[in-house]
């Protein structure tokens, strides 16, 4: 499998930088202070979920999740103590119809992911 790279604009400019790996570097177990964060994504609109046709639930549209923002989430919750979601999660969860689990994938592609929490 061929790996992704991106460019990081910030904390400083790089043009080709590994997408795996990318928000391990940022070594917030280090930090002195706790660190609080979010991570999502967005359309151009501003959309982060939309209603289902089939029932009042709310679902992040597949035009805008990706392999890569999903690999950084996961990234960023390996990192994490603690992770903050929604009752309506739990309930989906509950059900077994949450789009993923959480804190960190239990698929193959993640488990250097869970090598590297251990």
């Amino acid at each position: 499998m061929k790996e992704h790279v991106v460019k990081q604009l910030y904390p400083h400019y790089r043009e080709s930088v590994p997408l795996t790996g990318l928000y391990l570097e940022h070594k917030l177990q280090q930090q002195q202070l706790p660190v609080i964060y979010t991570n999502y994504v967005t359309s151009l609109d501003g959309r982060i979920a939309i209603d289902k046709p089939t029932d009042d639930e709310s679902r992040v549209p597949d035009t805008i999740t990706n392999d890569s923002d999903w690999r950084l989430y996961q990234e960023l919750a390996a990192q994490a103590d603690v992770l903050l979601t929604s009752g309506r999660y739990i309930r989906e969860l509950a059900n077994k119809s949450a789009q993923a689990s959480l804190p960190v994938s239990s698929k193959a592609e993640f488990d250097d992911l869970h090598a590297w929490r251990k």
